[in-house]
């Protein structure tokens, strides 16, 4: 099984996705917030209900809202929700 990791965009990449499209799908999201590794991205933001997502059956679909708010509050501390 070969896993697929999401290269980082460029600030200028991820502008211009962003004015185009408002709903992206787990690993677009995660290009545009730097590339995370999967787990770190379910662990840091969904697992906890911190990324709201929409489901449409099988497909987990993120808002550009949502992944604006997220940056827009990235100077907030967050330490992976330990005690």
């Amino acid at each position: 099984m070969t896993v697929k990791t999401a290269a980082p965009l460029t600030a200028e990449d991820a502008s211009s996705l962003m004015a185009a499209r408002r709903l992206f799908t787990i690993d677009e999201a995660r290009a545009t917030l730097g590339g995370l590794s999967r787990e770190s991205f379910y662990q840091m933001f969904l697992r906890n209900g911190r990324l709201p997502v929409i489901r449409f059956g099988r497909r987990v679909l993120i808002s550009a809202a949502a992944i604006d708010a997220l940056i827009a509050g990235a100077g907030e501390s967050w330490d992976g929700g330990a005690a």
